[in-house]
């Protein structure tokens, strides 16, 4: 799949200009109202963060900070997924929107120039937004990959025009290339990864030759790759890009397997809710044979009682006494006569 070029969602509010990635959904009355305060506040600048990638732990959000003053918080950079922009603020710092056909990080400079020049800035939680999603591409082209590295070429050109500025931020900016460069081989084709490897490799060759890079700022395991790079400006291509195909054919296997998995949840779930449906059912069918035990007994009861109530109602009935006394004088007629026979038989 070719890679996904970003166009920005740009936003007129008077004053102020909205920038937003398309991974991002916000409407309009809530840009409106960050316009507002930030009208009210006099800001520079909001930025709208999700933490996808880095972020700081002591960042304070909804609270203005100087961002000039604090190149540690270059780190944030990658995770302001919109942005509202004072206009005079771009104006005075002569900061452009840069789109061409290749972009997939159309705001990197602009936020970059932000971070370096603002003095009052605010940052906020994605949750002002209605939604917001990954904004990472899949890139089987050279173009993509390298516009981003020429986006901060120009960052650095910028930069070095004051070479006191440069100074205090070349280690954070050499940071955050070469973090920004080894997040993006994961999104690459071999093919083109194994060209960009090589482009990645000479550049950070050489900032660590210049002294551009403070190991400090890194990952123990980012100060490795390092190490073996200011020996070796091809170990990316050769070793690290190597173990990043690897990885990604694991993350192949574990997703075919995780599919897998999936399927095979869904089979079981429907395997249980298809035994208990039968399970319901069978409940149903004890509760009807039940039923028809409880009516069976209901009807027997009933007809007893219906033959009780004959037989009552013939026993009390003229018909029935009147047959009683006729059968009682042959009764006792019988009686009388086997006495007499007993008697003569005595005699």
């Amino acid at each position: 799949m070719s890679v996904k070029r970003t166009e920005l969602e740009i936003i007129d509010l008077d004053r102020y200009v909205l920038f937003a990635r398309p991974c991002v959904d916000i409407n309009e009355d809530a840009v409106r109202k960050l316009a507002d305060r930030a009208d009210k506040e006099g800001l520079d600048f909001i930025g709208i963060v999700h933490g996808h990638v880095d972020t700081l732990d002591h960042v304070e959000y909804d609270v203005q900070t100087d961002l000039s003053e604090n190149p540690i918080m270059s780190i944030m950079i990658r995770n302001i997924c919109a942005g509202v922009y004072s206009k005079t603020f771009l104006e005075n710092n002569h900061i452009e929107l840069r789109m061409n056909k290749d972009t997939i990080f159309p705001d990197l400079d602009i936020l970059w120039q932000t971070f370096v020049f603002s003095h009052k800035a605010l940052f906020l939680n994605s949750d002002v937004c209605d939604n917001v999603g990954l904004d990472t591409v899949w890139m089987d082209e050279t173009g993509p990959a390298f516009d981003v590295n020429r986006r901060f070429d120009y960052i650095r050109d910028i930069l070095m025009k004051d070479w006191n500025l440069w100074n205090k931020w070349k280690y954070y900016f050499s940071l955050q290339r070469f973090r920004c460069y080894f997040e993006m081989i994961h999104w690459m084709t071999e093919d083109v990864g194994w060209i960009f490897a090589e482009r990645m490799a000479v550049d950070f060759h050489r900032s660590i030759e210049l002294e551009e890079v403070d190991e400090t700022l890194f990952y123990p395991e980012e100060q490795t790759a390092l190490h073996v790079l200011a020996e070796d400006a091809g170990f990316v291509k050769r070793f690290y890009l190597g173990k990043i195909i690897y990885s990604k054919q694991v993350f192949d296997i574990r997703g075919e397997l995780d599919r897998s998995s999936r399927r095979v949840q869904e089979l079981e779930n429907e395997i249980r809710e298809k035994n208990e449906d039968i399970r319901i059912q069978g409940l149903h069918l004890e509760e009807q044979r039940r039923e028809s035990e409880r009516n069976m007994e209901l009807l027997r009861q009933s007809y007893d009682k219906e033959l009780q109530d004959q037989k009552e109602m013939y026993e009390h009935s003229t018909t029935f006494r009147v047959g009683k006394v006729v059968m009682v004088i042959p009764i006792t007629a019988k009686r009388l006569v086997k006495r007499i026979m007993r008697r003569l038989k005595k005699s």
